[in-house]
């Protein structure tokens, strides 16, 4: 009887471990996992009708109240009978009336946005299903704001498909994707300009403007897959398959931009203007459909203007320029959103040192800086022209936090509409009265809602409180921020994750980082990442936004200009020394890991923190400036003319003999952006200077190594690298 008794509980003892083993979080859980994974409102578009917006929601688009979020009908049902039962609706969009939905399926990525598919046209109130361009995979198509016509592109060609005649024109026969791209934008212009479509319908439907690129100077790199299953011909698996991309490197030729617009009823096609080797990185048309209008940047990336063609005396005007002795950020700067069909509009500017919006009238004649202040505003949201009031984000609350305002222009007065800590977003209804609120902090999780814009009223339809429950039910440890003022009276912001540990002693420390213009890492904002699961095993997790980071004026921006890393590295060290003085670091047990820009600063800081850091893991890092695309690089080194010495200063293949530490490289193969002859000529360098390292390359993966299993594989290696180095 005892003994059935130990029995027993023997049993219940070992299910109670088992049961709390299986609270205890695994990496798994953080990378691959759903565990911690946010419920998000994404592919919404809001309806004309103000009471309304549709979601794309398990193959099907749903109608919602704008009023409660509940639902209305369903226009799109993948279960009608005129449809493919195989087709996986990836994006959608309508006409005007809303009947008329182009949906897009069965998608091949391309660039990191861009991507073929095959697209069919849906009518809502007949269920007719058709198929545009007979099924073939097309690029960026676009339907009419009538409805009758889908612009697509086409082995770099311009097409229109005629719904009401089932009939298809092909606009432009020179695209041959060697030397003229039609109204396709090239790589460069997607990941540097985010310009994901390069024609536009005119509001009336009769026209469309489009860029041609002339790429025929552009050189080629090599992108080579060596897997069967990642071949876009398998025909002979035993040779790798090579795909020749036009890539633009720093100092040589990039593509010639010209800027047409195709007559529908006269059949005719215009070229506006052709810029050469310079950028046109904004384009729209006005509201009447009588003029484009369109942001001409010259190639270092210091000058701009905004320039009107004019479809009735064919001519050019230029209505705002602007120059710098460094760069402008983009698109942000200078995109223009019309506020009356008397082409006024508003545009952003840094002219005062910070982002700001400016008000041009009487043909640009008259321009007009309507908000003020050490802040910035980071985006013009929308337009409400019947009201004249203009949606902005900024962050005028705080450096770290991002709220939506609301400019009027007849009382000249900006007003903040969302409250409380974090980051916001928004979609708005028809009518501007309602919108659907996204926001999160670091103590609350991503939350979406119906927001009234007057009453600041909100009826939350997602909380990922079951999320964020799950993270302390596991004892997932919180971020927090901390900020400090360098010696030449910059402050700066970062965060930190506390390690877990059973004792005292202090922790070891990695700085996680990123460093480079253009992003903002250290921000109000909810989120579990691979990091915290570090700080359990032990690890302290550290981050800072370093000068040459962005939303922060453009002197702290500008600071890095020609010196990439350099000004980023003394600032991560000074963070270093700040928080070394805290008893929980060991200062004497620092590594650093970066990706991309950051996978270049962590290595720039093993060579230049005079031994400070101990290790730097460097995922898929730009180990020179001179092997990155030229429309980044040229914008933040200058041109490599005027600049060689400082591009070989900031190289981290020249001075390889510099790196001191543990060193650990990590990189994808087929990486299209930071390509990985980078990590390959770094490597090289390293080799001939005898200074040991580590390597790891997926193969097949690009800029994200997003594989199956490698983003497993990835962060399990750099736990195991950290704990060698370390003796954990």
């Amino acid at each position: 009887m005892w003994g059935k008794v130990c029995t027993c509980l023997l049993i219940s003892v070992v299910e109670l471990s088992c049961l709390l083993a299986s609270e205890k979080p695994e990496l798994s859980d953080f990378v691959s996992k759903s565990t911690f994974k946010e419920n998000r409102a994404d592919n919404i578009l809001p309806s004309s009708n103000e009471l309304y917006y549709y979601s794309l929601t398990n193959n099907m688009v749903i109608r919602y109240k704008f009023a409660d979020g509940l639902s209305v009908d369903t226009p799109v049902n993948n279960l009608s009978t005129a449809f493919d039962k195989n087709i996986d609706i990836a994006s959608f969009s309508f006409d005007n009336s809303e009947h008329q939905f182009l949906l897009a399926y069965n998608i091949k990525p391309l660039y990191r946005y861009s991507f073929y598919a095959s697209y069919v046209i849906f009518n809502s109130l007949t269920n007719e299903c058709i198929k545009v361009s007979e099924g073939k995979k097309i690029r960026d198509a676009q339907i009419s704001p009538d409805g009758n016509k889908v612009a697509y592109c086409y082995k770099h060609n311009l097409y229109v498909f005629d719904v009401v005649q089932n009939k298809t024109t092909q606009i432009t026969n020179d695209g041959d994707g060697d030397s003229i791209i039609n109204a396709e934008p090239d790589w460069i212009y997607e990941e540097e300009f985010s310009l994901l479509q390069a024609f536009k319908w005119s509001p009336d439907s009769k026209s469309i403007v489009y860029y041609k690129l002339n790429e025929k100077k552009v050189m080629t790199y090599p992108l080579t897959y060596y897997t069967k299953t990642n071949c876009f011909q398998a025909d002979d698996w035993v040779y790798p398959y090579v795909v020749t991309l036009k890539y633009p490197k720093v100092g040589k030729p990039i593509a010639q931009t010209s800027l047409y617009v195709y007559d529908l009823q006269t059949k005719t096609n215009t070229m506006i203007v052709n810029v050469g080797e310079n950028y046109i990185t904004d384009f729209k048309w006005t509201i009447k459909s009588d003029n484009v209008f369109y942001t001409r940047v010259n190639r270092a990336q210091n000058k701009y203007n905004i320039e009107e063609y004019n479809f009735v005396s064919k001519e050019i005007k230029v209505l705002y320029n602007e120059q710098t002795n460094t760069n402008f950020e983009f698109p942000d700067v200078p995109s223009v959103f019309f506020i009356n069909d008397k082409n006024d509009f508003v545009f952003l500017s840094e002219k005062t040192g910070y982002k700001h919006l400016y008000l041009a009238t009487e043909n640009g004649s008259k321009i007009k800086q309507l908000t003020t202040g050490n802040w910035e505003v980071l985006a013009i949201e929308n337009i409400d022209i019947l009201n004249k009031r203009i949606f902005l984000t900024t962050n005028q609350a705080s450096p770290l936090q991002k709220h939506l305002y609301c400019y009027d222009l007849k009382k000249l007065k900006l007003s903040q509409l969302t409250k409380g800590n974090g980051v916001h977003k928004a979609v708005f209804s028809a009518d501007f009265n309602n919108i659907i609120h996204t926001y999160s902090s670091l103590i609350e999780p991503l939350k979406v809602s119906i927001m009234n814009v007057k009453s600041g009223k909100e009826k939350v339809l997602i909380d990922n409180k079951k999320m964020a429950d799950k993270a302390i039910e596991m004892n997932v440890p919180q971020k927090d921020t901390f900020s400090f003022v360098l010696p030449s009276d910059e402050r700066l912001y970062g965060w930190m994750i506390k390690a877990k540990k059973e004792t005292n002693r202090p922790a070891p420390t990695l700085f996680y980082v990123y460093g480079g213009p253009g992003i903002q890492n250290v921000l109000d904002k909810y989120e579990v990442k691979w990091y915290h699961y570090l700080a359990m095993q032990g690890y302290n997790v550290v981050s800072v936004d370093n000068r040459g980071t962005s939303n922060r004026g453009k002197s702290f921006r500008d600071a890095t200009y020609g010196k990439l890393g350099e000004i980023a590295c003394t600032d991560i060290v000074a963070t270093a020394n700040y928080l070394g003085q805290k008893a929980w670091i060991d200062t004497s047990c620092l590594a650093i890991m970066g990706w991309s820009f950051g996978g270049f600063l962590a290595a720039t800081c093993l060579q230049q923190s005079n031994g400070l850091f101990k290790a730097a893991i460097s995922v898929a890092p730009p180990t020179d400036w001179r092997l990155y695309d030229a429309a980044y690089t040229e914008r933040y080194m200058g041109l490599l003319e005027d600049n060689e010495e400082k591009y070989n200063k900031t190289s981290l293949i020249v001075n390889a003999d510099k790196t001191n530490g543990k060193l650990l490289l990590i990189h994808g193969t087929a990486d299209d952006n930071v390509h990985v002859q980078n990590t390959l000529m770094f490597a090289d360098a390293l080799v001939k200077a005898d200074k040991k390292f580590e390597m790891k390359l997926f193969t097949d993966d690009n800029h994200q190594i997003n594989s199956q299993n490698a983003g497993m594989q990835l962060y399990n290696q750099v736990i195991d690298f950290l704990n060698r180095v370390f003796d954990k």
